[in-house]
């Protein structure tokens, strides 16, 4: 068999070999299929490509009511039964190779005895089993023999051996970003749909969200469009790319916190389509079978949308350009808060003593550094063509040298930039001209 998984289509594979001519009429039975959970009817038989009786193509040699390449499942007998074609007579000492799909149990067993068969009824006369011109041919029955190998113990329940939930923002009515983490059993295929449940009491209405997936591969980062149900607390959402088995893969997005703590359980759930084919099976090549698993509703491991947080600031930096005394300085101030900031709001910068301004209007809170040069609405453009953007002039370019010690990162072909060429770090320009020179962040 290619897999254990409960409850999923396998491919059962299987080899036998006679000391005796097999002629068209001869029946294979192989029994042994009464935990597996079939109906009766045909069933295609896949054989590895390439391989002939003869001049016939192997997958011609078997016949099921006149269906080339196709057998026959019993389920009251718990049986696969073939039938050697007319075009073939299999030569004695000839190996055949020919496989099945058939559902697993939907639980772990003790796997069965499976047996093989083999006989033909014989005939008189000239009839389609008795091959024509060859003469009549006499009954036979080898009888039943134990297959080597073990399939149907449907071992594998397919479970998650990390699953974890965790958030970025415990405070009442903000945004918060959720990260549902889990190691996949499997591979799954980009058909693959993931449901988180229990995210209930957030405020965010029912609607399309963007995930950020992570799976530390070569697709290592992937925006998918997920589905968020509101009334239900749900989300769902279908991965675009394979993610190998026993890989970490992680889901983040962004829902608004309820006013109130949330009372549900967090759960993942998963669906995944399987390559029931496996690798390099001569019967069956990958990506030609599937079929849909599923992973139950796990409870995740993490405490998360139980609110109790305290407004604050994340991330709070603040760099300057300079450190030369007495010359013009730019800070810059970054903030990240958990809470919406809304308008109206006053941000106040404390410790700045000892610094001198010549005026008033030139304390200047802009945000970007561009806008804080004179004439230099474009600055960042290419210096090789300055009319393009109205970047500034050499006039203008000799004043801010003089106030600052700064460079842009854009660069000419020979590497130059406004104010001299920048030390390099690594395969990239630093930060720093000199001693003195613009702090990075």
């Amino acid at each position: 068999e290619t897999h254990a998984i409960q409850g999923a289509v396998n491919l059962i594979s299987l080899r036998l070999q006679s000391n005796l001519i097999l002629p068209p009429g001869s029946q294979i039975v192989v029994t042994g299929f009464e935990s597996s959970p079939h109906d009766s009817g045909q069933t295609p038989v896949y054989t590895p490509s390439g391989l002939d009786v003869g001049l016939v193509p192997l997958s011609q040699c078997f016949v099921q009511a006149g269906a080339t390449g196709t057998a026959l499942l019993d389920a009251s007998a718990s049986s696969l039964t073939l039938e050697i074609s007319e075009a073939c007579t299999i030569p004695a000492g000839y190996q055949l190779h020919f496989a099945i799909a058939i559902r697993n149990p939907t639980a772990s067993q003790t796997p069965p005895t499976i047996r093989i068969s083999v006989s033909h009824p014989g005939c008189t006369a000239c009839a389609l089993t008795c091959t024509c011109g060859l003469g009549p041919r006499d009954a036979f029955t080898i009888p039943a023999a134990v297959a080597a190998g073990v399939i149907f113990g449907a071992s594998d329940a397919l479970s998650l051996d990390l699953k974890t939930i965790g958030e970025d923002n415990p405070v009442a009515s903000q945004l918060n970003n959720i990260t549902v983490t889990i190691t996949v059993p499997l591979l799954l295929k980009p058909s693959t749909t993931i449901t988180v449940s229990g995210l209930t009491g957030l405020s965010t209405p029912s609607g399309s969200i963007s995930i950020v997936e992570e799976d530390h591969t070569v697709h290592e980062f992937t925006t998918v469009t997920g589905e968020w149900d509101a009334s239900l607390g749900t989300l769902v959402f279908t991965i675009q790319t394979a993610v190998p088995a026993n890989d970490v893969l992680s889901a983040t997005f962004e829902l608004r916190n309820g006013a109130v703590a949330s009372s549900g359980t967090p759960r993942v759930e998963i669906h995944a389509g399987v390559d029931i084919c496996g690798e390099a099976h001569p019967a069956c090549p990958p990506g030609f079978l599937s079929d849909l698993v599923g992973i139950a509703a796990t409870q995740l491991q993490g405490s998360v949308l139980r609110l109790g947080g305290a407004p604050t600031l994340k991330v709070k930096t603040i760099r300057e350009l300079t450190r030369v005394m007495g010359a013009y300085n730019i800070l810059t101030v970054r903030i990240t808060p958990n809470f919406d900031l809304l308008p109206g709001a006053e941000i106040t910068i404390s410790g700045l003593a000892n610094t001198q301004s010549p005026s008033v209007q030139q304390i200047t809170v802009v945000s970007h550094f561009s806008q804080l040069l004179p004439n230099c609405s474009c600055a960042p453009a290419p210096i090789e063509t300055p009319a393009s953007c109205g970047t500034c002039s050499e006039g203008t370019l000799a004043v801010i040298n003089q106030q600052f010690r700064v460079w842009q990162p854009n660069a000419d072909s020979g590497g130059w930039t406004y104010f001299g060429r920048p030390a390099m770090l690594g395969t990239h320009p630093a930060t720093d001209l000199e001693g003195g020179g613009m702090v990075g962040s």
